[in-house]
């Protein structure tokens, strides 16, 4: 995809964070941005992605705001689980804009990073933010590449850790 799309994208996205309040509005454009993603880059990984980054934020946020913060008054009696109507509408309120960005970044993901080079090259982009944003992007890949290789590490380890121990207790 060319970095065009996200670009606008992120105007729009600055624009409804900056001046609506209103998580319906937000959640609406973080919503569209996510679907023009998939359509532009013909990727669902698009979608998984927002969900699996985004549904850690959310329910945390119901909770402690939905259920358990005492400033929010409670609900209605009558239902099974009490809740907070206040607080859920704040923590729908926090969420729709960390959605918002999280969207807009999303889009980010899926241009292609030597289009986005020559892009800005051929718009005369003065050279010193072209090798700026240039070696952004490479660092983001060493930095994505190295904590793979130590989440990798870290798993291996705690399998031997985990056999290690197990040995152990066995011959006890």
């Amino acid at each position: 995809m060319g970095p065009l799309r996200p670009l606008g994208w992120t105007i729009v996205g600055g624009i409804v964070a900056a001046v609506s309040r209103d998580p319906t509005t937000k959640m609406s454009v973080a919503a569209s941005i996510v679907v023009l993603t998939v359509v532009s880059s013909r990727a669902i990984r698009a979608l998984g992605t927002f969900v699996t980054l985004s549904v850690p934020f959310l329910v945390p946020l119901l909770v402690i705001h939905g259920f358990l913060n005492p400033h929010f008054m409670m609900g209605a009696k009558d239902r099974l689980v009490p809740y907070r109507p206040a607080g859920v509408y704040f923590a729908l309120s926090i969420y729709s804009g960390l959605a918002l960005i999280l969207a807009i970044g999303i889009s980010w993901r899926h241009v292609n990073r030597d289009d986005m080079v020559d892009w800005m090259i051929a718009r005369r982009v003065p050279v010193f933010i072209v090798g700026l944003i240039a070696q952004s992007i490479a660092m983001t890949v060493l930095v994505d590449r190295r904590g793979r290789a130590v989440l990798k590490a870290q798993t291996a380890r705690g399998r031997s850790e985990e056999r290690r121990v197990g040995k152990e207790c066995r011959y006890r």
